[in-house]
């Protein structure tokens, strides 16, 4: 009989054996998960490196930049074919034999797969573009370019030219300075011509002083000064300039004169009054004699003898009383005249007294006025010279003294007590003091206060004679203190027209011409392409102020308008201008590392793009690659690229066909078509080399009293100081810029210019600014003795290379950007788009896999579910 055995040990063994089975196979798929995971991560970053293994290899070649074109030369981002690049080779990582052949014949490998992977679905959760974040990507990739070149010495030289620019920048600010506060003296000489116009009674415009014929100036008909109290003459009325004295000479009235005729027609009626009464007394006698013999012939019968007696007599009487009838006739019509001579005289003083009245007040006006304004343009001119003085050491020498000069004559001007007695400069301005003057006014307000001159009646009364004698004499003494000579104006500097040239119209009928046509040769053609697509900077950039195209107001408009209103404020806008560029040059003058960048984004503009100076050389080049292109439908794409990839030289780059010719000064003006391009680079040239010229003929003291002396015979006749020094700074200004337009000729045949001219490399000769035309200024051109490229020497590409620094870096990203899109699709007729180029993406991707020890079915049936497959999620991200 069999002994019963227990199981007990073999139970509890086995559920201990299912149990380390399950731990075993736990670990084990968590192991194989991890795996996974390790490897779907390096399968995915294969994959993206793979998808972005194929960069545009044509805009590598051709512009240095590493980027994918998610649109593969469509429009249109084309995100399936990417994320189908991805998948692919993803699988390649998951099934290393797939495609794996030699000789068209597959190679098996013989492996165990244990994870036998599989991808679900991926996706792009984030695209970086080129075009994102203000063009700060396209300009990484360019800087990072340039970087790997030796640039050291360039890049020396050329900050070293930036630091000359520092003086040009102080020298621009003083001439801003003093062309503000001349714009102040030309505000007080109008309240000049004012007071001249209201008390000396000489007609102005805003032009100045109106000329009747060339020796006679137009005045007024009543002013302060016309009331005298002897004859007038050049000494009397205190004018000091003959042709001024002989032109108001008619208008002045001899009050005491008036005054004199007045009193003695009034002691002539005093003196007729009685003679009248005594005539009539004889009158009355004479006919009370003829009313008796009257009488008696008739009452009386007597002889013959007696009756012609009395016929006789009565002849006699007749004829004394016509004699004093006569007289008393005559006696009468004299008092009639004398009486009309009276109020005549009565009626012009008063007239005199109204508007001679009214003068005086508008003339203390204007005096308020001047002292109301006074202390805040004496304190410009203080601020003026101290900023001048302080800046000394920091502009040329003889820049200095000239300004310095200039500064003394207007704070002469404008001193304390105006007085111009001594001031050889050509001026028209006060002899008497605004103080003394104003009393002077003050005193002939009050003289001329007194009540209107009454109508004079014919009278018989002494008294009443006497009386209004005794009113006219007091009058007359009141006037003898009327100021008319002690008020003067000082004219020795006033010069009349002459005939001299006008420097200034003739150059404003050079430039009505144009001013293109000036520096550009005939057979030398402006490109007219143009950009098709919008600005990419307008569709993208963050900028609150996105204002393309816009112009800025051409110097030569700002000198015709300034010419034209008598004022410096278009001017001084020219040189704010030049000013502002000065300071941004100085702020990148020092060595820092954005500095550094952008000096070297700048070089690989003018090393990948083209400017005028590269078109014309590149001419007959680009007519070969233009025939060339249009094969380009006869020849593959790929066949294309690797023709034009195979030649790393930039300048063969440069010479291939491009949407824009000038695509430096596009990157610069951000205009669309290359003419408009082409002339805001010359207007801008001319703007700063007009203004470095500037500098020069100021420093040059011969050059100043040349346009100094024509200034006084084009506008010395007007009287206005302030006006000819506007006027000879105009002339200079015009010589500066007639100067540039041949600094501009030669730059454009890749000549170089002195940034700050001397003497002996200052061109245009003062007498030559009439007769500059384009045939002129290629002379010069031709003539012209070649420059070294030293530091001090700049040439057409230093210019852009200034014009690149002022402008912004995102402007010159996106404009970039805009270049190489146009010139893509021109070049291999493609629908490329900068926009649909990726700097970097994301992307995330599910995976999945079956399990392989966790399928225990007494497990599975012990916790009711089964684990079949294990999925988890990847996420990458990859960047150029």
């Amino acid at each position: 009989m069999l002994d019963k055995v227990k199981g007990e040990i073999t139970v509890f063994l086995s559920l201990i054996l299912v149990l380390v089975l399950a731990l075993v196979g736990t670990m084990i798929e968590a192991v194989r998960i991890n795996v996974a995971k390790v490897v779907s991560e390096r399968a995915l970053i294969t994959g993206m490196d793979s998808a972005a293994s194929e960069y545009s290899y044509a805009m590598f070649h051709q512009y240095h930049l590493v980027l994918l074109d998610e649109g593969y030369d469509s429009a249109q981002p084309n995100e399936e074919r990417l994320l189908s690049q991805i998948t692919n080779s993803m699988e390649y990582t998951f099934q290393p034999n797939k495609d794996l052949s030699m000789f068209g014949t597959s190679i098996p490998l013989s492996n165990v797969d244990l994870l036998k992977l599989k991808v679900k679905d991926i996706a792009l959760t984030d695209q970086t573009r080129i075009t994102d974040y203000n063009g700060e990507l396209f300009m990484n990739q360019a800087v990072q370019y340039e970087k790997y070149r030796d640039l050291t010495a360039m890049l020396e030289a050329f900050l070293q030219k930036l630091k000359l620019l520092e003086t040009a920048k102080v020298s621009t600010a003083l001439v801003k300075e003093k062309l503000k506060v001349e714009e102040k003296f030309i505000e007080l000489d109008k309240y000049n011509m004012e007071l001249m116009e209201y008390i000396e009674g000489i007609d102005f415009n805003k032009n100045g002083l109106q000329l009747v014929s060339s020796n006679v100036i137009k005045t007024k008909d009543e002013f302060v000064k016309m009331i005298l109290q002897n004859n007038p003459s050049a000494e009397v009325v205190g004018i000091n300039h003959n042709t001024v004295y002989q032109s108001l000479e008619k208008h002045y009235v001899n009050v005491q004169q008036l005054f004199q005729g007045m009193l003695d027609n009034l002691h002539r009626i005093e003196e007729i009054v009685p003679e009248v009464k005594s005539l009539e007394t004889q009158l009355s006698e004479l006919i009370s004699q003829m009313d008796a013999l009257a009488s008696n012939g008739e009452g009386s019968k007597g002889k013959q003898k007696e009756k012609g007696s009395k016929n006789s007599k009565r002849k006699e009487l007749q004829k004394q009383i016509e004699s004093i009838q006569n007289s008393l006739d005559d006696l009468a019509d004299e008092k009639e005249k004398l009486i009309n001579e009276i109020n005549e005289n009565g009626t012009r003083l008063n007239s005199l007294k109204e508007n001679v009245s009214t003068k005086i007040t508008s003339a203390l006006s204007v005096i308020d006025q001047i002292e109301e304004k006074k202390p805040n343009i004496l304190s410009s001119i203080k601020d003026y010279k101290e900023q001048l003085d302080s800046n000394k050491d920091k502009v040329d020498e003889s820049f200095y003294k000239n300004l310095k000069v200039d500064a003394e004559d207007i704070s002469n001007y404008f001193g304390t007590n105006q007085d111009n007695s001594n001031n050889t400069k050509a001026n028209v301005g006060l002899k008497t003091n605004l103080t003394t003057m104003r009393q002077y006014l003050l005193d002939n307000q009050a003289i001329l206060a007194h009540d209107t001159i009454q109508t004079f009646t014919n009278t018989d009364s002494i008294e009443t004679i006497q009386a209004y004698s005794s009113e006219v004499l007091s009058l007359k003494n009141s006037y003898k203190n009327y100021h008319s000579g002690d008020i003067r104006f000082d004219y020795s500097g006033l010069v009349l027209k002459s005939n001299v040239e006008n420097p200034i119209t003739s150059f404003f009928d050079l430039i009505q011409k144009g001013i293109i046509d000036l520096i550009v040769d005939d057979e030398i053609k402006i490109s007219n392409a143009t950009l098709k697509a919008d600005s990419l900077y307008t569709r993208f950039s963050n900028e609150e102020t996105r204002k393309e195209g816009e112009k800025k107001n051409e110097l030569s408009n700002n000198i015709e308008n300034s010419y034209d209103s008598k004022s410096g404020k278009d001017i001084v806008t020219s040189l704010e201008d030049f000013e502002k560029e000065s300071d941004a040059y100085s702020s990148i003058s020092g060595v820092s590392s954005n500095v550094l960048n952008k000096l070297l984004f700048n070089q690989y503009i003018l090393r990948h793009f083209k400017s005028v100076k590269d078109n014309q050389v590149h001419k007959s080049e680009s007519a070969n690659q233009k025939k060339k292109q249009g094969k380009a439908t006869e020849q593959s794409k790929e066949e294309l690229i690797k023709e034009q990839s195979s030649n790393e030289d930039i300048e063969y780059v440069k010479s291939l066909e491009s949407a824009l010719s000038y695509e430096q000064e596009y990157i610069i003006t951000g205009n669309k078509s290359d003419k408009e391009n082409f002339n805001d680079i010359v207007f801008r040239l001319l703007g700063i080399r007009t203004i470095l010229n500037l500098i020069h003929v100021l420093s040059d003291r011969q050059k100043v009293n040349m346009a100094n002396t024509t200034a006084l015979e084009l506008v010395g006749f007007t009287g206005l100081a302030a006006l000819v020094q506007l006027t000879k700074m105009i002339i200079l200004i015009v010589w500066g810029y007639e100067e540039s337009l041949i600094d501009v000729r030669a730059l454009l045949q890749d000549k170089n210019i002195p940034l700050f001219k001397t003497k002996d490399t200052f061109i245009l000769k003062y007498s030559e600014i009439p007769l500059v035309n384009k045939k002129f200024i290629k002379n010069k051109v031709e003539h012209m003795k070649e420059a070294q490229d030293g530091i001090l020497d700049f040439g057409y590409d230093d210019y852009i290379s200034l014009f690149l620094l002022l402008t912004p870096d995102v402007k010159k990203s996106y404009r970039a950007m805009d270049l190489i899109q146009a010139n893509m699709n021109l070049r291999y007729q493609g629908g490329f788009a900068m926009e649909n180029c990726l700097y970097g993406f994301k992307a995330k991707a599910n995976f999945y896999m079956n399990t392989l020890f966790l399928k225990l079915p007494f497990v599975n049936n012990v916790i009711n579910h089964s684990i079949d497959e294990i999925s988890f999620e990847v996420q990458k991200e990859y960047t150029y």
